[in-house]
């Protein structure tokens, strides 16, 4: 029996595109934590299956991480030239973990950004999907934008039936004690030119507007939702 450990990746603090939030380095740390502390970590603390690993990644210099989840453990990665965007170095860091950990035939891998929160179903819902299909990816039809400043949801439509979203899950076999990394190795929309896989409906996930993001916007209709649902309240 293919035994599988499920993986959640988030780039907690990284120097990657920090500046353009017209922050110093030591206010986008704080700030990232406290989006974490706020809506991310309660979201995963109130999934229905606890069965799975948060590994947060922040750059070398960060020393503090918030208050961690039992579940989370945080990587430390290098500072990259002109602050570029780590991404060998995550994707090493990722399977040093992998490496160390025994028994695990696979790894199911989840996106999900620091200012990002999941519905109580997501993790098992995804586990349902993938734990008996490696070489698959899973990726949600339904998403909500939260504006955190006017505390009012809206039904974000952006990745319905469309491209792959940032909080794609994929399912790689474990070989020479790695993975590919698949869903970090590559930008999130071309996930299926390297696995076979399918959108869903029953996958819910949100993204937190705060004001300083640097792609995601408010889309949609405003909707009614039990934000306990996503581990927080107003």
């Amino acid at each position: 029996m293919n035994k599988v450990k499920h993986i959640i990746v988030t780039r907690l603090a990284l120097k990657w595109r920090f500046s353009e939030t017209k922050l110093s380095w030591d206010d986008f740390v704080n700030e990232s934590i406290e989006l974490m502390t706020k809506f991310t970590r309660p979201s995963l603390k109130n999934q229905d299956n606890q069965d799975f690993t948060l590994l947060s990644i922040v750059d070398e210099s960060v020393t503090d991480y918030g208050n961690t989840l039992e579940n989370e453990v945080v990587l430390k990665v290098e500072t990259e030239k002109n602050n570029g965007y780590p991404k060998k170095a995550m994707i090493n860091a990722v399977n040093k973990y992998i490496s160390e950990i025994q028994g695990y035939d696979s790894v199911i891998l989840t996106r999900l950004d620091r200012d990002d929160a999941l519905r109580f179903d997501f993790i098992d819902n995804v586990q349902n999907y993938l734990k008996d299909k490696p070489n698959n990816y899973i990726d949600l039809n339904n998403s909500i934008t939260y504006n955190s400043r006017g505390k009012k949801a809206h039904n974000s439509k952006k990745y319905f039936n469309t491209f792959v979203s940032p909080f794609v899950s994929t399912h790689e076999k474990i070989e020479d004690d790695k993975i590919k990394c698949i869903s970090l190795l590559v930008d999130h929309d071309q996930v299926p030119k390297y696995l076979k896989g399918r959108k869903v409906n029953d996958l819910y996930a949100m993204q937190v507007i705060h004001g300083r993001n640097l792609v995601n916007r408010i889309y949609g209709d405003n909707i009614n939702i039990d934000l306990k649902e996503y581990g927080f309240t107003k």
